[in-house]
């Protein structure tokens, strides 16, 4: 079973609470990761865009980041272009 599921037309989700009540990660942390499962599963995340759609600056944002990627809520992907040259990094989050 899923940890989330879009219903109708998608106005609200249905999640399992375990990361919720994970004292490991601050409310902030939480917030984040709720707001990343409830999109698309083909969207795609970086610092600059997750930093414009809250009142969270930039270091504030790569924090949370940071913090769900060492709990292992999320996993960054270094991707590299044609070249082989190192490209933007990718937020895959982990249905946990």
């Amino acid at each position: 079973m899923s940890k989330i599921s879009l219903t109708g037309s998608c106005d609200y989700i249905v999640i399992k609470k375990n990361y919720l009540i994970d004292d490991k990660i601050t409310w902030q942390a939480k917030g984040m990761y709720t707001y990343l499962l409830s999109v698309s599963e083909n969207a795609t995340f970086n610092l600059n865009v997750l930093k414009t759609i809250s009142k969270n600056g930039r270091d504030s944002t790569a924090n949370i980041i940071n913090e769900l990627e060492s709990n292992g809520y999320i996993k960054r992907i270094q991707s590299r272009n044609i070249s082989g040259q190192f490209d933007k990094n990718k937020v895959a989050v982990r249905n946990l």
